[in-house]
């Protein structure tokens, strides 16, 4: 049913007058102050004579604040393209001959600073232990009375409440403590959270870190909130001539009154400067048809039925650009068993000359070829587990209850720190990539690794292998970019447990949560994960329309059996209704309600380019509300500027003012529940 908006009609009431958070603000962009505060607090922490440096750590027993300013230092600035400047701080000590090197980011556009830190060993032998190694340690001031606000985000978890928001006030005495869970940056807490200062203002925080991350955050009785945040674990040496790092850390500066802001700072930052550029391009997320809905992961794919399914999605002219094809392709012990990976081979029986011929189908219809990988997760019996077990990890003792499946079902992880693996990796995926004609390389990772790395460390050398299989999959990862410019990585591992700002630069994920094609938290974790990143995306199963913008995000896949007349027709108008405003989706978003999880309400957000005057609402009525009317306040808008409304069919529908749409709000009415409303508006001319 269309969506009815109301105005002002005599005598008709409206049940609810809903505004949250209720803006006047026009849209968001970098202020001079925002970015005169970043340039002060370059200045202070990392480019002064003797700078007051933002992390910390503990070298031969002593902590780094003691020692630092004692080691010399060099300095060493070059251009970053695009826009911006890159700040190398060097540092040595000359007694161990140990190097830090500390490399910040600077950019023009946005109040945003990136850091990472490398510790080489310069000498012929072994350094002093180095541990307690905090990639930020820094403390953050208030001019008034008043507590700090920490926004947070659970991580993914393939359960309802996936990427929900949290928040945190924090009084002196008080603290939080974040952390990854089993070793997967989003398994737990999303590494992103959001300061808000008692003085208005505050700072946005990225953890940049594949791995096991946590954070600190203390509030102290002088007023002053301590923030540290590292890689969980340290307590190394370093051999001779070897070189490590640790999780990068992203700072986005925010004024003002609404933390919405530094949420929207911080999605423009990773849009502009934290996302894959395929080809040199601006990447846009794929629109996908999956073939699952038609044939199953374990045994059900076949050389026929895939290329006569490409086939047939170019008959039907379904509006999509990719086909999708996931786990359940390559050989397996037992056969036809999609979870026993580790043989990298096409299953002989079903694709006896490989998938270069589904992959030529695909192509032949216009189609490029998403196909999915696991390289990391090895089982028994694979083909890598019989013949190169030296470069394998098993879990250590202490795996904790929800995780001891790993071990009594034989999950080992391929160490992407061996040097000879990492090759053998980048060889074998690389040739299949090519072989195949594969344009989007899907990476899951449906294992907890935690505790295989520390079944490879030593007393002396705790979180070696963590670190040195993170830098390893980044290197392979870049590895696969630079071989195929035009290639894109879909980030999986379980659903969305695998993204920070380090897997964002590099990948994008296109499917979020394994709490999948169910309207409620589909919407539930779309509202939390678009708090804090531009592009990501999930899909439906369904042509009812609910169901279908349920699932909706900066990329979409559909997964629907052509076979079925019935839903060729629907489904091509979706999609291409979909398409329309899908380059929306990565603008600045504001809730227009609290989030819930209850069937007995409505849930809506708004995405809006106040540079081009137009953006979305989609408001979703639940299927136990008895309310079928309510009002938003809209966000980010001109309030003397006259907004025209359509529908997603193209309807025109209401014109109203900036000033009316924030102060009054927008009125739609659902009669139906449940029921989604999808409203575009653009600033009249």
């Amino acid at each position: 049913m269309v969506p009815h908006f109301l105005r002002r009609f005599p005598g008709f009431v409206i049940l609810v007058l809903l505004g949250w958070p209720g803006l006047a603000a026009m849209g968001v962009s970098p202020s001079s102050q925002e970015m005169m505060r970043v340039k002060n607090w370059l200045q202070e922490k990392f480019l002064a004579d003797t700078p007051a440096v933002p992390f910390s750590f503990v070298y031969g027993g002593i902590p780094s604040n003691d020692f630092l300013a004692k080691w010399p230092m060099e300095r060493q600035t070059s251009p970053l393209n695009p826009g911006g400047t890159r700040h190398t701080l060097i540092f040595r000590d000359p007694q161990s001959r140990l190097e830090l090197r500390c490399v910040i980011l600077e950019y023009q556009d946005y109040p945003a600073l990136e850091w990472t830190l490398y510790f080489r060993n310069g000498a012929t032998q072994d350094t002093p232990i180095l541990e307690n190694v905090q990639a930020a340690d820094f403390t953050l001031g208030r001019e008034k009375s008043g507590d700090f606000i920490i926004y947070h985000a659970e991580g993914s978890d393939a359960k309802f409440t996936d990427f929900q928001p949290l928040e945190k006030k924090l009084t002196a005495g008080e603290s939080l403590k974040l952390a990854s869970y089993g070793g997967r940056s989003s398994d737990g807490f999303l590494p992103f959270f959001n300061v808000a200062c008692p003085d208005t203002g505050g700072l946005a925080v990225g953890i940049g870190w594949t791995g096991q991350w946590n954070a600190s955050l203390d509030c102290g009785g002088d007023g002053f909130l301590r923030l540290q945040a590292g890689m969980e674990g340290t307590h190394l040496k370093l051999l001779a001539g070897e070189e490590i790092r640790t999780p990068a850390m992203l700072l986005v500066f925010w004024n003002g009154p609404d933390r919405l802001r530094g949420q929207n700072l911080l999605r423009r930052t990773l849009r502009e400067h934290y996302s894959p550029t395929p080809a040199g391009k601006r990447i846009d997320p794929p629109i996908a048809f999956s073939v699952h809905k038609m044939y199953g992961f374990d045994g059900a794919m076949t050389e026929e039925n895939m290329v006569e399914t490409a086939r047939l999605l170019g008959e039907k002219k379904l509006p999509v650009d990719y086909f999708w094809i996931d786990a359940g392709w390559y050989d397996s012990v037992p056969p036809n068993q999609w979870v026993y990976t580790g043989t990298w081979t096409p299953d002989s029986v079903r694709f006896p000359r490989g998938l270069g011929p589904v992959g030529e189908a695909v192509q032949a219809q216009g189609l490029r070829f998403i196909l999915w990988f696991e390289p990391e997760r090895v089982m028994t019996k694979s083909w890598l587990h019989q013949n190169h077990p030296e470069w394998l990890l098993a879990p250590d003792e202490e795996l904790p209850p929800k995780q001891q499946y790993q071990a009594k079902d034989g999950f080992y992880l391929l160490n992407l720190g061996h040097p000879e693996a990492l090759q053998w990796t980048k060889s074998r995926f690389s040739q299949m990539i090519r072989d195949f004609h594969v344009n989007v390389y899907r990476q899951d990772f449906n294992i907890h690794p935690l505790h295989h790395w520390h079944s490879g460390d030593s007393p002396d050398r705790r979180g070696i292998t963590e670190i040195r299989h993170i830098m390893g999959m980044y290197e392979f990862w870049d590895y696969l970019i630079a071989e195929f410019p035009g290639l894109w990585i879909d980030n999986c591992a379980s659903g969305g447990r695998r993204i920070d700002f380090e897997t964002l630069r590099r990948s994008v994920p296109l499917w979020r949560s394994d709490e999948c094609w169910k309207p409620i938290p589909e919407q539930g974790n779309n509202y939390g994960l678009s708090l804090w990143i531009p592009l990501h995306g999930m899909g439906a199963i369904s042509v009812e329309p609910y169901a279908f913008w349920s699932g909706m995000g900066t990329s979409y896949s559909v997964a629907l059996d052509l076979r079925d007349e019935d839903v060729i027709e629907p489904a091509t108008r979706l999609l291409n209704q979909y398409r329309s405003i899908k380059p929306l989706l990565e603008s600045d978003f504001y809730p227009l309600t609290p989030y819930s999880l209850e069937e007995n309400i409505w849930m809506a957000w708004q995405y809006d380019v106040p540079e081009k005057g137009e953006g979305l609402i989609q408001a979703f009525r639940r299927p136990n509300s008895q309310t079928e009317s309510m009002t938003f306040r809209l966000c980010g808008l001109e309030p003397q500027a006259a907004y025209q409304f359509a529908d997603i069919d193209g309807t025109a529908i209401a014109e109203m003012t900036g000033l009316e749409l924030m102060n009054s709000g927008l009125p739609i009415i659902l009669k139906n529940k449940p029921e989604v409303a999808v409203i575009k508006y653009q600033k009249k001319k």
